[in-house]
């Protein structure tokens, strides 16, 4: 997806989520805000939500999309792409439903969606402790492809029939 037309407004989002957006958390870097704010509003343009990007702290969730919680990720575009991970750091309280990675090229300033996980798929990843800080991690070619995004029900109609399901066994 070409996001060159919003640079601008990435980079100054960028800069304001780092004076304003640190947590315990929070790895204070311009490039990882930017790629964040890229990744955010990428989401927000391919699921046709308003692109207005959020500079305080956000609870741990990005948007809202059909009544699920969702939390964006963001890495590089690289050519190896199919070997990265989605990861999310051990211990840190997952507040989302669904945590949805971007890759993102700021050079040509494009981003592309990986794949998504839900969090109890995220909790339940094997953690990489040979990283300086240990991270569950699922590889991408093992996310939620792109187009099951679309076809989740309302996360209220999901809810319902989860429990119609589970009173029935």
């Amino acid at each position: 997806m070409d996001i060159r037309q919003y640079a601008g407004y990435i980079l100054d989002i960028a800069s304001q989520r780092l004076r304003f957006n640190c947590t315990r958390w929070h790895v204070p870097s311009t490039y990882y805000e930017q790629i964040g704010a890229a990744a955010e509003l990428a989401a927000r343009i391919f699921l046709g939500l308003s692109l207005e990007l959020h500079v305080h702290f956000d609870g741990g969730t990005d948007l809202r999309y059909m009544g699920w919680a969702i939390d964006i990720k963001a890495t590089r575009l690289t050519r190896g792409i199919g070997y990265r991970y989605l990861q999310w750091l051990q211990g840190k309280p997952i507040r989302s439903d669904i945590i949805w990675q971007w890759a993102v090229d700021l050079e040509h300033w494009s981003a592309f969606p990986t794949g998504w996980a839900y969090a109890d798929e995220m909790a339940a990843a094997p953690i990489n402790y040979g990283r300086e800080r240990p991270c569950h991690e699922i590889a991408v070619p093992d996310l939620h492809p792109i187009y099951e995004l679309y076809s989740l029900q309302n996360q209220n109609q999901y809810a319902s029939r989860t429990v119609q399901q589970s009173s029935m066994h």
